[in-house]
């Protein structure tokens, strides 16, 4: 007698298959998640830079340089000295600056250093950097002396 052989895949395959297409379901949105923190993140740590940049630029050529923001476009900032500007529209999240906090504080314009690398405003100046629908909410802030430092909105308070 001759056997029939059925084509067509077994119960293992199919589990193996199906658990697959449900790592895979469930592994996506973290990912994109991850991918969008990262973008507000990068973002940051470049305007970090660009702000010691601006800062060491006004101690060496014993001038004042000055990062504007919202310039020459939404979303964007230019250094004085340099003429460079970012788009915070090239990371990932679409990133974009804030003209409030969460804490109420308002978004300076403008970050000036003098030729002594410090701040021209008494007052500390606050950058606020967020992704499109504002999980991710940074401060960057200026002070006096010149100092900057970088902080994230968690639980209504920034740590």
């Amino acid at each position: 007698m001759k056997q029939v052989r059925i084509a067509g895949f077994t119960l293992i395959e199919t589990i193996v298959v199906i658990s697959i297409v449900c790592a895979v379901v469930l592994c996506v949105p973290p990912m994109l998640q991850w991918l969008r923190q990262q973008g507000v993140g990068h973002a940051v740590e470049q305007l970090q830079a660009d702000l010691q940049l601006a800062r060491i630029t006004a101690i060496r050529q014993r001038q004042t340089c000055a990062l504007s923001f919202n310039t020459p476009g939404l979303n964007q900032y230019i250094n004085s000295h340099t003429k460079r500007c970012c788009d915070l529209g090239v990371f990932r999240g679409n990133v974009r600056f804030m003209k409030q906090g969460p804490d109420g504080k308002k978004m300076a314009s403008a970050i000036n250093f003098n030729c002594q690398g410090m701040s021209t405003t008494v007052i500390p100046s606050n950058i606020f950097v967020s992704d499109a629908d504002g999980t991710m909410i940074y401060r960057i802030q200026v002070l006096l002396p010149g100092g900057i430092s970088v902080t994230r909105w968690i639980s209504g308070d920034w740590h």
